[in-house]
């Protein structure tokens, strides 16, 4: 499963049990036949929570500030999402 979220990817890897949040891979490996990942993007950083906080990557990153999108594939196997909520959050600089 691949999140591209302003141009970082962020990608669950079914067959080896593991997330990748900007080129960083660590192990997660499904609870209850599931997985949850919590992705924080915002203008310097992109952070990667896996199942509740057992494993989390935070990684500084330059997303394109001219790009707003979110896309999300899955490759190899049907995927079912039972979830996903976005929430942008207004800058407290302006």
């Amino acid at each position: 499963l691949v999140f591209n979220i302003r141009g970082v990817l962020v990608t669950y890897h079914a067959e080896s049990g593991e997330v990748e949040c900007a080129g960083t891979r660590v192990p997660l490996e499904p609870v209850d036949g599931q997985v949850r990942l919590q992705i924080l993007v915002d203008r310097g950083s992109v952070e990667c929570f896996g199942n509740g906080g057992r494993v989390a990557i935070s990684q500084r990153t330059q997303p394109a500030p001219d790009s707003r999108h979110v896309h999300v594939r899955a490759e190899d196997a049907p995927v079912e999402i039972r979830e996903l909520n976005v929430h942008e959050l207004k800058s407290i600089w302006q």
